[in-house]
């Protein structure tokens, strides 16, 4: 049985158009991600993936698949961060970064209005073990 027309356009959605969903406060079937690194937390990644090309900005952004990077969610009424930069990311497993990931992306993703992001408005810190940013990269692409 074909779907009906909401259903297959979902199945394309753009990066802008979940980002535009979230934005209206409709829930996106994916949330929206925006995950950046400091200079030391993005070296110990080209380090981990031996690609240079990962400490480019653009690069990385792509790469990741950030949504948006010239918008400033938080004086769009959205809710922007939530992953823990200062207890999850530096302290926790790469399994309970992704527990977080998952619960925030239900609990506070639900009904739209949330750009998955560390909580921390430098990005993700040079204290941060690289498998728990890899948990974090994978866990948002995942969903």
């Amino acid at each position: 049985m074909k779907g009906n027309r909401s259903d297959q356009e979902d199945l394309k959605v753009t990066k802008r158009e979940r980002v535009r969903k979230a934005i209206a406060h409709r829930q996106p079937e994916k949330v929206p991600w925006d995950i950046v690194l400091t200079d030391p937390a993005r070296a110990k990644l080209v380090d981990y993936y031996d690609d240079q090309r990962l400490a480019e900005e653009e690069f990385f952004s792509k790469w990741v698949g950030n949504h948006f990077r010239s918008l400033t969610p938080r004086s769009m009424g959205l809710f922007h961060g939530g992953i823990g930069g200062q207890s999850t990311l530096p302290l926790g497993t790469p399994g309970e970064v992704r527990d977080n990931v998952r619960r925030m992306i239900k609990e506070i993703g639900a009904g739209g209005g949330y750009i998955l992001a560390q909580a921390h408005p430098d990005g993700v810190l040079g204290d941060v073990p690289v498998k728990n940013i890899v948990a974090l990269i994978e866990a948002v692409q995942a969903q």
